[in-house]
């Protein structure tokens, strides 16, 4: 390792025996941007180093080192990778190809100076059929007693609402559900930093707040366990299974699991409002055509990861998907799935039909 970066207070995370998985964190050793240096000599002994890398980068303190080396990750990769995770946060100071080692020097704070756990906006989008829901949606939201907080609504909500909260009718292709153009409603009007995107389905319930501060305001996108009445779980944590231009092999993945075809669920959201001046949802997208899918592939192509936090949960007071099939969890590759082989055939021959369908409609040029 380059020792001359490694000065002050540091760790190398080689030699910790934090587990790797899709929720390391430091969290139990320091504080955020807290440390001189932050070390890793075997980069890559999992597929969880995305999340390493980026958890390096929340720890160190601004011009402090991040120092990297690699012999199982080829180096034109690791560098491309380190500067889309580290986006305008870090700056490379020190390449040695021949050992793989990488040295980053921090040049900016993680989150924006406004930024605090205890400032929410919270965004509820609805077409007006579902009030006695936003109701009990609204009733837990204030039940937490978050110190700040706002609560939009958008969509059609002829009914009175709270000072606590904003009404924002938009109506525009209703018959198609244009959701993404609520949602970049809901953002573009957000006061606070911390936001949470959903539908009028979704019920935070009472460890939410506790949750979100037992993680940490160190984020940029997450999920959070989401139930239903019978305790199912209800597309909380999914991977596509596949890479998302190919056959889906969608279910549902360990809590400590990710994957680089996961991607969260269109209904519930918790992301930071500087995530979204980066990144918006497609709006040539509607209602049930894979805008969420597609939102979490333009993220992973901007260097953000979206995290999954186990101390936070939902309700939800529907869901139309049923039981998705599970993925046992693997440090190295994505876990066996538990599905049926019959069950498999079948959802391939429908995906096909699918497919083909789409490909009809479009015109005989894209046969």
């Amino acid at each position: 390792m380059q020792n001359e970066y490694m000065k002050g207070k540091g760790v190398n995370l080689s030699k910790t025996n934090i587990s790797r998985s899709g929720l390391f964190s430091l969290r139990k050793l320091t504080q955020p941007e807290s440390l001189d240096y932050t070390a890793i000599s075997d980069l890559g002994k999992t597929k969880f180093w995305p999340i390493i890398l980026k958890e390096m980068l929340i720890y160190t303190k601004p011009s402090g080192f991040i120092i990297i080396k690699s012999k199982k990750i080829k180096q034109k990769m690791l560098l491309k990778s380190c500067k889309l995770l580290f986006s305008d946060k870090a700056a490379l100071r020190y390449q040695n190809k021949k050992s793989g080692t990488l040295v980053f020097q921090k040049t900016s704070p993680f989150l924006n100076k406004l930024d605090s756990i205890d400032k929410w906006t919270i965004g509820i989008i609805t077409n007006g059929k579902k009030k006695d829901w936003i109701e009990k949606q609204i009733e837990a939201i204030r039940a937490l007693k978050i110190p700040t907080y706002e609560i939009i609504l958008c969509g059609t909500y002829p009914y009175e609402i709270g000072k606590d909260t904003k009404y924002i009718n938009f109506t525009k292709q209703d018959e198609r559900g244009w959701i993404t153009a609520k949602k970049n409603k809901i953002l573009e009007n957000a006061k606070y930093e911390n936001v949470i995107v959903m539908h009028d389905r979704i019920v935070l319930n009472p460890d939410f707040l506790s949750g979100m501060k037992k993680y940490g305001n160190y984020f940029e996108v997450l999920s959070c366990k989401i139930f239903n009445d019978k305790n199912e779980r209800c597309g909380d944590w999914i991977t596509n299974g596949n890479p998302y231009n190919k056959y889906p092999r969608l279910g549902l993945l360990d809590y400590k699991d990710w994957d680089i075809n996961g991607w969260i669920d269109g209904g519930f959201y918790i992301l930071k409002k500087s995530v979204w001046k980066k990144i918006q949802w497609d709006e040539s997208l509607f209602w049930n055509e894979g805008e969420d899918m597609k939102l979490t592939k333009d993220w992973l192509s901007s260097g953000i990861l979206p995290r999954f936090n186990p101390f936070s949960s939902c309700k939800t007071l529907s869901w139309r998907h049923g039981e998705f099939p599970k993925y046992d969890f693997n440090s190295y590759k994505l876990g066996k799935r538990h599905f049926s082989v019959w069950l498999e055939i079948k959802d391939r021959i429908m995906y096909q039909s699918k497919k083909l369908a789409k490909r009809i409609l479009r015109g005989p040029n894209s046969l």
